[in-house]
C-alpha cells in the first residue's frame, strides 16, 4: 500500500530544512553575495587598467561593510591610482549617507571610523592627513545614543592621532592630541 502523502509531508520537509539552512548561510557575514561581490572586486582592483580602478572602487565602496572595509584597505595601496580611488569614493559615499535617515546612516558612519581607526597607522602620512579629514567629518555625524557616541569618538580619536603623527614626522603631534581626551561622555 503506498503512502503519497507521507512522501508529500517529506519532501516539503526536506525543501523546507534546505531552504532554511540556505537563508541561514546566506544571513551570516561574508557570504551576503554583497560581501561576495565586494571581495571579488578588491581581489581584481590591482589588475584592472587604471582608466577602471575608479568606477570599481565606486561600485565595490557602495556595496555595505566589506565593501568600504576593501576600499578603506586600498589607502594604503602602493599603487596612487587605487589610493586615489579610494579616497574619491569615500568621499562620495560619505556625502550619500549625509542624505539617509540618521538610523541607517549611523552604522555606516561608526564602521568606516572604525576601519579608519584600524588602518590609519599604517599609511602614508598623505593618506593619514586624509583619514583624519574623514575622522573630522565623521565627528559631526548626528549621534543621540552615548554608547554609539563615545564608540565614534574613539575610532576618530584614534584616526586623528595617527594622523596628528603623519602631518610631519620631525616635529611631535599637537599638544592637545598628545594630552588625554578633553571631551568625555557620561556614562549611564
Amino acid at each position: 500500500m503506498r503512502f503519497p502523502g507521507r512522501v508529500w509531508t517529506a519532501t516539503a520537509c526536506a525543501t523546507f530544512i534546505a531552504l532554511g539552512l540556505a537563508a541561514l548561510v546566506l544571513s551570516l557575514p561574508g557570504y551576503r553575495p554583497r560581501d561576495f561581490l565586494a571581495r571579488r572586486i578588491e581581489s581584481r582592483i590591482g589588475a584592472l587598467p587604471e582608466t577602471e580602478v575608479l568606477i570599481h572602487v565606486r561600485r565595490m565602496t557602495s556595496l555595505g561593510d566589506e565593501g568600504v572595509t576593501a576600499t578603506v584597505k586600498l589607502l594604503a595601496s602602493d599603487r596612487a591610482v587605487e589610493a586615489e580611488a579610494a579616497e574619491v569614493a569615500l568621499n562620495e559615499q560619505l556625502d550619500a549617507w549625509r542624505l539617509l535617515p540618521r538610523d541607517d546612516s549611523l552604522p555606516r558612519a561608526l564602521h568606516l571610523a572604525e576601519e579608519l581607526a584600524a588602518l590609519t597607522p599604517e599609511l602614508s602620512p598623505r593618506r593619514r592627513r586624509f583619514a583624519a579629514e574623514l575622522a573630522t567629518q565623521l565627528l559631526l555625524w548626528p549621534v543621540t545614543d552615548t554608547d554609539d557616541a563615545e564608540k565614534l569618538l574613539t575610532h576618530c580619536e584614534q584616526t586623528l592621532r595617527a594622523g596628528a603623527r603623519g602631518s610631519s614626522d620631525a616635529s611631535p603631534p599637537p599638544a592637545i592630541l598628545a594630552s588625554p581626551p578633553l571631551l568625555s561622555l557620561p556614562r549611564r
